[in-house]
Protein backbone atom coordinates (compact mmCIF):
# COMPACT_ATOMS: atom_id res chain seq x y z
CA UNK A 1 0.00 0.00 0.00
CA UNK A 2 1.58 3.38 -0.91
CA UNK A 3 2.67 5.87 1.76
CA UNK A 4 2.15 8.62 -0.44
CA UNK A 5 -0.12 11.78 0.82
CA UNK A 6 -3.14 11.63 -0.35
CA UNK A 7 -2.96 15.47 -2.07
CA UNK A 8 0.41 14.11 -3.73
CA UNK A 9 -1.50 11.51 -5.06
CA UNK A 10 -4.39 13.98 -6.54
CA UNK A 11 -1.36 16.09 -7.71
CA UNK A 12 0.29 13.44 -9.93
CA UNK A 13 -3.17 12.42 -11.52
CA UNK A 14 -3.96 16.05 -11.90
CA UNK A 15 -0.42 16.07 -14.18
CA UNK A 16 -1.65 13.98 -15.82
CA UNK A 17 -4.43 15.97 -17.21
CA UNK A 18 -3.15 17.75 -20.71
CA UNK A 19 -5.58 21.00 -20.02
CA UNK A 20 -3.61 21.38 -16.59
CA UNK A 21 -0.19 21.13 -18.02
CA UNK A 22 -1.71 23.58 -20.75
CA UNK A 23 -2.98 26.09 -18.25
CA UNK A 24 -0.06 25.84 -16.15
CA UNK A 25 2.50 26.70 -19.29
CA UNK A 26 0.02 29.58 -19.87
CA UNK A 27 0.29 31.02 -17.05
CA UNK A 28 4.14 30.82 -16.48
CA UNK A 29 4.57 32.28 -19.89
CA UNK A 30 2.02 35.23 -19.20
CA UNK A 31 3.90 35.82 -16.39
CA UNK A 32 7.18 35.91 -17.80
CA UNK A 33 5.32 38.29 -20.41
CA UNK A 34 4.35 40.75 -17.56
CA UNK A 35 7.55 40.80 -15.84
CA UNK A 36 10.10 40.02 -18.59
CA UNK A 37 12.15 43.02 -20.06
CA UNK A 38 13.02 40.95 -23.23
CA UNK A 39 12.16 42.61 -26.77
CA UNK A 40 10.32 39.98 -27.84
CA UNK A 41 7.47 40.53 -25.03
CA UNK A 42 7.28 44.21 -25.51
CA UNK A 43 7.57 45.81 -29.22
CA UNK A 44 7.35 48.88 -27.85
CA UNK A 45 3.81 48.06 -27.24
CA UNK A 46 3.11 50.67 -30.57
CA UNK A 47 -0.48 51.65 -30.06
CA UNK A 48 -0.44 52.47 -33.83
CA UNK A 49 1.35 48.64 -34.64
CA UNK A 50 -2.11 47.72 -35.03
CA UNK A 51 -3.39 44.33 -37.36
CA UNK A 52 -6.35 45.93 -38.69
CA UNK A 53 -5.96 49.51 -40.42
CA UNK A 54 -9.24 51.05 -40.05
CA UNK A 55 -10.26 54.71 -40.61
CA UNK A 56 -9.33 56.46 -37.31
CA UNK A 57 -5.82 54.34 -37.72
CA UNK A 58 -5.21 56.72 -40.67
CA UNK A 59 -6.53 59.72 -39.08
CA UNK A 60 -4.38 59.01 -36.03
CA UNK A 61 -1.46 58.38 -38.36
CA UNK A 62 -1.76 61.53 -40.48
CA UNK A 63 -2.55 63.92 -37.52
CA UNK A 64 0.83 62.63 -35.87
CA UNK A 65 2.45 63.35 -38.64
CA UNK A 66 1.74 67.23 -37.80
CA UNK A 67 4.47 69.95 -37.28
CA UNK A 68 2.02 71.86 -35.33
CA UNK A 69 -1.29 71.81 -34.14
CA UNK A 70 -4.04 72.91 -37.23
CA UNK A 71 -6.18 76.22 -36.64
CA UNK A 72 -9.61 74.37 -37.41
CA UNK A 73 -10.34 70.94 -36.26
CA UNK A 74 -13.86 69.29 -38.29
CA UNK A 75 -15.47 66.62 -36.40
CA UNK A 76 -18.75 64.63 -37.00
CA UNK A 77 -19.81 61.43 -39.00
CA UNK A 78 -20.39 61.16 -42.81
CA UNK A 79 -22.06 64.41 -43.16
CA UNK A 80 -19.41 66.14 -42.68
CA UNK A 81 -17.15 63.49 -44.63
CA UNK A 82 -19.30 63.25 -47.59
CA UNK A 83 -19.65 67.11 -47.22
CA UNK A 84 -15.63 67.88 -47.49
CA UNK A 85 -14.25 65.08 -49.98
CA UNK A 86 -17.11 65.84 -52.36
CA UNK A 87 -16.22 69.36 -51.96
CA UNK A 88 -12.95 68.84 -52.79
CA UNK A 89 -12.85 66.42 -55.60
CA UNK A 90 -15.25 69.25 -57.41
CA UNK A 91 -12.99 72.19 -56.19
CA UNK A 92 -9.92 70.22 -57.40
CA UNK A 93 -10.84 67.83 -60.10
CA UNK A 94 -9.43 65.33 -58.72
CA UNK A 95 -10.00 62.20 -57.10
CA UNK A 96 -10.13 62.17 -53.18
CA UNK A 97 -8.04 59.57 -51.27
CA UNK A 98 -10.03 59.99 -47.82
CA UNK A 99 -7.91 57.80 -45.86
CA UNK A 100 -4.50 59.80 -46.92
CA UNK A 101 -5.90 63.64 -47.03
CA UNK A 102 -7.57 65.14 -44.08
CA UNK A 103 -6.93 69.05 -44.98
CA UNK A 104 -9.48 70.41 -47.19
CA UNK A 105 -8.12 72.67 -49.94
CA UNK A 106 -12.01 73.87 -50.31
CA UNK A 107 -11.79 74.85 -46.62
CA UNK A 108 -8.67 77.07 -46.67
CA UNK A 109 -9.11 78.59 -49.38
CA UNK A 110 -12.41 80.05 -48.39
CA UNK A 111 -10.69 80.66 -44.94
CA UNK A 112 -8.67 82.39 -46.73
CA UNK A 113 -10.48 84.73 -48.58
CA UNK A 114 -12.78 85.66 -45.69
CA UNK A 115 -9.71 85.88 -43.18
CA UNK A 116 -7.27 87.54 -45.34
CA UNK A 117 -4.19 85.05 -44.63
CA UNK A 118 -3.85 81.27 -44.49
CA UNK A 119 -6.00 78.81 -41.64
CA UNK A 120 -5.01 75.26 -41.61
CA UNK A 121 -7.26 72.64 -41.18
CA UNK A 122 -7.17 68.58 -40.32
CA UNK A 123 -10.84 66.64 -40.48
CA UNK A 124 -11.03 64.05 -37.95
CA UNK A 125 -14.53 63.24 -38.82
CA UNK A 126 -15.07 59.34 -39.37
CA UNK A 127 -18.15 57.91 -41.29
CA UNK A 128 -20.68 56.50 -38.42
CA UNK A 129 -18.75 58.53 -35.79
CA UNK A 130 -20.93 59.40 -32.48
CA UNK A 131 -20.28 61.69 -29.59
CA UNK A 132 -18.59 58.66 -27.52
CA UNK A 133 -16.45 58.81 -30.39
CA UNK A 134 -16.17 62.16 -31.13
CA UNK A 135 -15.15 62.77 -27.35
CA UNK A 136 -12.41 60.13 -27.45
CA UNK A 137 -10.41 62.06 -30.08
CA UNK A 138 -11.37 65.17 -28.61
CA UNK A 139 -9.80 64.00 -25.34
CA UNK A 140 -7.44 61.82 -26.94
CA UNK A 141 -5.62 63.75 -29.52
CA UNK A 142 -6.32 67.55 -28.74
CA UNK A 143 -3.87 67.66 -26.09
CA UNK A 144 -0.15 69.46 -25.78
CA UNK A 145 0.69 71.05 -28.73
CA UNK A 146 -1.73 69.55 -30.86
CA UNK A 147 -5.17 71.69 -29.22
CA UNK A 148 -6.81 73.84 -32.39
CA UNK A 149 -7.84 77.06 -32.09
CA UNK A 150 -11.20 75.86 -33.31
CA UNK A 151 -13.57 72.68 -33.43
CA UNK A 152 -16.65 72.86 -36.37
CA UNK A 153 -18.90 70.07 -34.92
CA UNK A 154 -21.66 69.03 -37.30
CA UNK A 155 -24.42 66.33 -35.97
CA UNK A 156 -27.19 65.08 -36.80
CA UNK A 157 -30.22 62.85 -35.06
CA UNK A 158 -28.86 59.90 -36.32
CA UNK A 159 -25.43 60.28 -33.83
CA UNK A 160 -27.86 59.99 -31.18
CA UNK A 161 -30.94 57.71 -31.72
CA UNK A 162 -29.47 55.04 -34.23
CA UNK A 163 -31.26 52.07 -32.97
CA UNK A 164 -28.56 49.78 -35.28
CA UNK A 165 -25.48 51.22 -32.48
CA UNK A 166 -24.68 49.00 -30.18
CA UNK A 167 -22.22 49.62 -27.54
CA UNK A 168 -19.62 52.47 -27.72
CA UNK A 169 -17.14 50.07 -27.01
CA UNK A 170 -17.79 48.48 -30.34
CA UNK A 171 -16.56 51.04 -32.55
CA UNK A 172 -13.08 51.13 -34.04
CA UNK A 173 -12.58 54.33 -32.92
CA UNK A 174 -13.20 53.42 -29.15
CA UNK A 175 -11.06 50.61 -29.55
CA UNK A 176 -8.11 52.83 -31.42
CA UNK A 177 -8.49 55.49 -28.71
CA UNK A 178 -8.29 53.32 -25.95
CA UNK A 179 -5.02 52.30 -26.90
CA UNK A 180 -3.67 55.76 -27.04
CA UNK A 181 -5.35 57.50 -23.80
CA UNK A 182 -6.46 54.34 -22.01
CA UNK A 183 -9.92 55.66 -20.41
CA UNK A 184 -10.15 52.78 -17.98
CA UNK A 185 -13.07 55.10 -16.45
CA UNK A 186 -15.20 54.20 -19.77
CA UNK A 187 -14.23 50.55 -20.21
CA UNK A 188 -17.19 49.79 -18.12
CA UNK A 189 -19.79 52.26 -18.66
CA UNK A 190 -19.40 51.69 -22.71
CA UNK A 191 -20.01 47.83 -22.03
CA UNK A 192 -23.29 47.40 -21.75
CA UNK A 193 -23.27 43.42 -22.25
CA UNK A 194 -21.39 41.40 -19.16
CA UNK A 195 -19.41 39.04 -21.69
CA UNK A 196 -18.01 42.46 -22.98
CA UNK A 197 -17.15 43.78 -19.41
CA UNK A 198 -15.65 40.25 -18.67
CA UNK A 199 -13.59 39.79 -22.04
CA UNK A 200 -12.09 43.29 -20.79
CA UNK A 201 -11.51 41.84 -17.29
CA UNK A 202 -9.67 38.91 -18.97
CA UNK A 203 -7.61 41.56 -20.85
CA UNK A 204 -6.84 43.22 -17.64
CA UNK A 205 -5.96 40.16 -15.48
CA UNK A 206 -4.35 38.17 -18.95
CA UNK A 207 -1.20 40.29 -20.03
CA UNK A 208 -1.14 38.66 -22.98
CA UNK A 209 -4.63 38.31 -23.85
CA UNK A 210 -4.58 42.21 -22.95
CA UNK A 211 -1.94 42.68 -25.45
CA UNK A 212 -3.54 40.59 -28.09
CA UNK A 213 -3.71 43.24 -31.26
CA UNK A 214 -0.16 43.82 -30.96
CA UNK A 215 0.70 40.24 -30.55
CA UNK A 216 -1.24 39.66 -33.71
CA UNK A 217 0.15 42.86 -35.58
CA UNK A 218 3.60 41.30 -34.38
CA UNK A 219 2.86 37.72 -36.21
CA UNK A 220 1.76 40.10 -39.52
CA UNK A 221 5.49 41.53 -39.38
CA UNK A 222 6.97 38.28 -38.93
CA UNK A 223 5.25 36.73 -41.64
CA UNK A 224 5.84 39.69 -43.90
CA UNK A 225 9.59 39.47 -43.28
CA UNK A 226 9.34 36.28 -43.86
CA UNK A 227 7.98 35.93 -46.66
CA UNK A 228 10.10 38.51 -48.32
CA UNK A 229 13.22 36.45 -47.37
CA UNK A 230 12.11 33.99 -49.26
CA UNK A 231 12.14 35.57 -52.35
CA UNK A 232 15.11 38.13 -51.54
CA UNK A 233 13.18 41.23 -51.83
CA UNK A 234 11.08 43.57 -49.71
CA UNK A 235 7.69 41.59 -49.58
CA UNK A 236 5.05 43.61 -51.28
CA UNK A 237 1.26 42.95 -50.93
CA UNK A 238 -0.57 42.30 -54.29
CA UNK A 239 -3.70 43.99 -55.34
CA UNK A 240 -6.33 41.38 -55.07
CA UNK A 241 -8.89 41.08 -57.96
CA UNK A 242 -12.44 43.13 -56.65
CA UNK A 243 -14.46 40.17 -56.57
CA UNK A 244 -11.69 38.84 -53.96
CA UNK A 245 -11.40 42.03 -52.21
CA UNK A 246 -15.49 42.80 -52.07
CA UNK A 247 -14.98 39.54 -50.23
CA UNK A 248 -12.06 40.28 -47.75
CA UNK A 249 -14.18 43.50 -46.80
CA UNK A 250 -16.94 41.41 -46.11
CA UNK A 251 -14.71 39.19 -43.33
CA UNK A 252 -12.34 42.75 -42.12
CA UNK A 253 -14.24 45.40 -42.90
CA UNK A 254 -12.41 47.78 -40.92
CA UNK A 255 -8.91 46.66 -42.47
CA UNK A 256 -8.02 49.40 -45.35
CA UNK A 257 -5.40 50.23 -47.35
CA UNK A 258 -4.35 53.64 -48.60
CA UNK A 259 -5.80 54.22 -51.24
CA UNK A 260 -8.98 51.96 -50.60
CA UNK A 261 -11.78 54.73 -50.35
CA UNK A 262 -11.40 57.61 -53.17
CA UNK A 263 -14.42 60.07 -53.55
CA UNK A 264 -14.83 61.26 -57.22
CA UNK A 265 -16.72 64.09 -58.30
CA UNK A 266 -19.28 63.36 -61.46
CA UNK A 267 -21.37 66.35 -62.38
CA UNK A 268 -23.28 63.71 -64.76
CA UNK A 269 -24.04 61.36 -62.13
CA UNK A 270 -25.28 63.46 -59.23
CA UNK A 271 -28.60 61.59 -59.06
CA UNK A 272 -29.95 60.96 -55.61
CA UNK A 273 -29.90 57.32 -54.18
CA UNK A 274 -32.59 56.55 -52.30
CA UNK A 275 -31.11 55.27 -49.02
CA UNK A 276 -34.39 55.54 -46.57
CA UNK A 277 -35.18 51.80 -45.89
CA UNK A 278 -31.78 51.78 -44.29
CA UNK A 279 -32.74 54.72 -41.94
CA UNK A 280 -35.85 53.74 -40.98
CA UNK A 281 -34.43 50.47 -39.71
CA UNK A 282 -31.97 53.67 -38.01
CA UNK A 283 -34.74 55.11 -36.78
CA UNK A 284 -36.93 52.23 -35.97
CA UNK A 285 -36.96 51.92 -32.46
CA UNK A 286 -36.07 55.45 -29.11
CA UNK A 287 -33.86 54.32 -26.60
CA UNK A 288 -33.85 57.03 -23.70
CA UNK A 289 -30.86 55.15 -22.45
CA UNK A 290 -28.78 55.17 -25.03
CA UNK A 291 -29.69 58.95 -25.88
CA UNK A 292 -28.73 59.72 -22.66
CA UNK A 293 -25.39 58.78 -22.64
CA UNK A 294 -24.31 59.98 -26.12
CA UNK A 295 -25.97 63.05 -24.63
CA UNK A 296 -23.52 62.87 -21.83
CA UNK A 297 -20.30 62.03 -24.15
CA UNK A 298 -21.63 65.21 -26.36
CA UNK A 299 -21.41 67.28 -23.80
CA UNK A 300 -17.92 66.03 -22.15
CA UNK A 301 -16.83 67.47 -25.84
CA UNK A 302 -18.33 70.78 -24.93
CA UNK A 303 -16.92 70.66 -21.52
CA UNK A 304 -13.30 69.67 -22.84
CA UNK A 305 -13.13 72.42 -25.28
CA UNK A 306 -13.78 74.49 -23.33
CA UNK A 307 -11.09 73.89 -20.85
CA UNK A 308 -8.78 73.76 -23.07
CA UNK A 309 -9.72 77.38 -24.59
CA UNK A 310 -10.89 76.00 -28.07
CA UNK A 311 -13.86 77.51 -29.37
CA UNK A 312 -16.42 75.11 -30.74
CA UNK A 313 -18.94 75.62 -32.98
CA UNK A 314 -21.79 72.35 -32.98
CA UNK A 315 -24.08 73.12 -36.36
CA UNK A 316 -27.26 70.82 -37.19
CA UNK A 317 -26.02 68.85 -40.34
CA UNK A 318 -28.75 69.74 -43.57
CA UNK A 319 -31.00 66.28 -44.56
CA UNK A 320 -33.42 65.39 -46.91
CA UNK A 321 -37.16 66.19 -45.86
CA UNK A 322 -37.87 62.72 -46.74
CA UNK A 323 -35.09 61.47 -44.16
CA UNK A 324 -35.99 63.31 -41.66
CA UNK A 325 -39.78 62.99 -41.74
CA UNK A 326 -38.93 59.12 -40.74
CA UNK A 327 -37.69 60.64 -37.25
CA UNK A 328 -40.88 60.80 -34.76
CA UNK A 329 -41.27 64.74 -34.52
CA UNK A 330 -40.98 64.77 -30.71
CA UNK A 331 -37.97 62.15 -30.62
CA UNK A 332 -36.14 64.89 -32.76
CA UNK A 333 -37.49 68.22 -31.27
CA UNK A 334 -35.63 66.85 -28.13
CA UNK A 335 -32.80 66.24 -29.81
CA UNK A 336 -32.50 69.47 -31.24
CA UNK A 337 -33.59 71.35 -28.27
CA UNK A 338 -31.10 69.31 -25.89
CA UNK A 339 -27.85 69.74 -28.28
CA UNK A 340 -28.83 73.14 -28.67
CA UNK A 341 -28.98 73.66 -24.95
CA UNK A 342 -25.77 71.81 -23.85
CA UNK A 343 -23.87 73.93 -26.56
CA UNK A 344 -24.94 77.02 -25.46
CA UNK A 345 -24.90 76.49 -21.49
CA UNK A 346 -20.98 75.19 -22.66
CA UNK A 347 -20.17 78.42 -24.46
CA UNK A 348 -20.08 76.77 -27.89
CA UNK A 349 -21.95 78.33 -30.55
CA UNK A 350 -24.63 76.33 -31.84
CA UNK A 351 -26.40 76.71 -35.41
CA UNK A 352 -29.08 75.05 -37.35
CA UNK A 353 -27.51 74.32 -41.45
CA UNK A 354 -30.63 72.38 -41.74
CA UNK A 355 -32.77 74.72 -43.80
CA UNK A 356 -34.66 72.95 -47.11
CA UNK A 357 -34.43 76.35 -48.37
CA UNK A 358 -30.58 76.58 -48.69
CA UNK A 359 -29.88 73.18 -49.19
CA UNK A 360 -32.26 71.70 -52.33
CA UNK A 361 -32.51 68.16 -53.20
CA UNK A 362 -29.68 68.26 -56.12
CA UNK A 363 -27.02 69.01 -53.62
CA UNK A 364 -27.69 65.77 -52.01
CA UNK A 365 -26.36 62.23 -53.24
CA UNK A 366 -28.82 60.23 -51.10
CA UNK A 367 -31.18 61.30 -48.53
CA UNK A 368 -28.36 62.70 -45.76
CA UNK A 369 -25.10 63.03 -47.53
CA UNK A 370 -24.68 66.11 -49.70
CA UNK A 371 -22.67 65.60 -53.04
CA UNK A 372 -19.90 68.09 -54.42
CA UNK A 373 -21.95 71.00 -54.69
CA UNK A 374 -23.82 70.62 -51.53
CA UNK A 375 -20.67 70.12 -49.75
CA UNK A 376 -18.99 73.50 -51.15
CA UNK A 377 -22.05 75.48 -49.80
CA UNK A 378 -21.99 73.69 -46.28
CA UNK A 379 -18.14 74.59 -46.58
CA UNK A 380 -19.02 77.95 -47.02
CA UNK A 381 -21.48 78.35 -44.07
CA UNK A 382 -18.44 76.62 -41.90
CA UNK A 383 -15.59 78.99 -43.27
CA UNK A 384 -18.19 81.86 -42.71
CA UNK A 385 -19.23 80.93 -39.14
CA UNK A 386 -15.53 80.83 -37.94
CA UNK A 387 -14.49 83.78 -39.25
CA UNK A 388 -17.83 86.10 -39.14
CA UNK A 389 -18.57 84.54 -35.51
CA UNK A 390 -15.32 85.52 -34.35
CA UNK A 391 -15.55 88.91 -35.83
CA UNK A 392 -12.25 88.53 -37.91
CA UNK A 393 -12.54 91.80 -39.41
CA UNK A 394 -11.63 93.59 -36.23
CA UNK A 395 -9.19 91.25 -34.99
CA UNK A 396 -7.68 90.95 -38.08
CA UNK A 397 -6.89 94.28 -38.52
CA UNK A 398 -5.52 94.20 -34.70
CA UNK A 399 -3.18 91.19 -35.13
CA UNK A 400 -4.90 88.79 -32.77
CA UNK A 401 -6.07 85.43 -33.66
CA UNK A 402 -9.55 85.19 -34.66
CA UNK A 403 -10.58 82.10 -32.40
Amino acid sequence: MSNKPQFLTALTRLWRLDIFVIVLVVVVLDLVARTSSLPVFHIGWNQFDVPYRSRIWWANRDFQTLKKAPDVVLLGPSTITCAMYGAEAKYTHRAQCELLKHSSDYLEHQLKELAGYGVSTFCLGLPGQVPSDAFMITKGLLVGDRVPKAVFYGITARDFIDATFNDPSDTDTFKMMSNIGHFPELQYSCRNSIWEKLNYQLGKISFIYGHKPFLVSAQHHFVHDALANLDGGKFVAAEAPDLIRKQAMIQLPEDLSGLEVQDVYDPSKQACVDNLAEYRTRYASFRPKRFEQQLGFFKAVVDYCRQQNIKLYVANMPITRANRNLVPPAVFALYQSRTSEIARSGGAQYVDFDNPKDFVASDFMDSVHLNGTGGQKVLDRIASLIVQGSQVASTARAGQVPY
